[in-house]
């Protein structure tokens, strides 16, 4: 695929994102340039697959308005502190539905989560990391916080080792399908937990490519 081709693609892909707030100062141009370093092409690259894979934003929490509460303001503009009574709130309402659907003789709830934002992370997750990112209480939930976040667990499951090229692409991509279940498994294009996945291998790998990673 040619350079225009490449730079084209990217453009109508990541446009389609950047045109919501979350990502209206994304610069496309600076992305496949050598103006940003692997680690600063990750962070702006990423954000956006991940929204796209998970079909999240900022403010999404898992099962949308199903577990929402008028009370809760956007989560964006949450401390971490309310974030975490949001995620406690969530899995009291999922456990309260799973117990009135089982008390008609339907199935329950399928799956308990706590996962907020556009990484979907977990109350789990985010406590952990939190604190490695040097995050109080009182930090608010903003689109930088998160992918601050990002950058964290990133950081956890090999993102030095893959920059400095002491592991491949494909167990970066391994590594990153076992914690969002929505990317595809690099071994078998498919989700590793079983579940739909928003986005192909294929154009997972040409973004890599055109964002220059390695």
């Amino acid at each position: 695929m040619t350079k225009l081709i490449k730079v084209i693609f990217l453009s109508v892909f990541l446009l389609s994102f950047a045109s919501a707030k979350d990502f209206k100062n994304l610069d496309i141009q600076k992305i496949g340039s050598d103006v940003l370093s692997s680690y600063e092409r990750v962070k702006v690259v990423m954000p956006i697959i991940l929204s796209s894979a998970e079909g999240a934003t900022k403010d999404t929490i898992f099962g949308g308005k199903l577990y929402w509460s008028r009370d809760w303001k956007p989560l964006s503009s949450q401390k971490l502190s309310e974030v975490k009574k949001t995620m406690s709130l969530m899995l009291q309402k999922q456990r309260k539905r799973d117990k009135a659907l089982k008390r008609k003789g339907r199935k329950g709830v399928r799956h308990f989560s706590s996962a907020v934002g556009f990484l979907q992370i977990n109350k789990k997750t985010l406590v952990s990391h939190m604190e490695k990112c040097g995050m109080s209480v009182n930090t608010v939930f903003t689109q930088e916080v998160q992918e601050r976040l990002m950058m964290s667990i990133f950081m956890e499951i090999g993102l030095k080792k893959y920059i400095l090229g002491k592991i491949s692409r494909k167990s970066f991509i391994l590594r990153l399908s076992r914690r969002w279940a929505s990317l595809p498994n690099p071994r078998t294009g498919k989700s590793y937990h079983g579940q739909p996945t928003n986005i192909s291998l294929k154009k997972l790998n040409l973004l890599f490519d055109i964002a220059k990673l390695p």
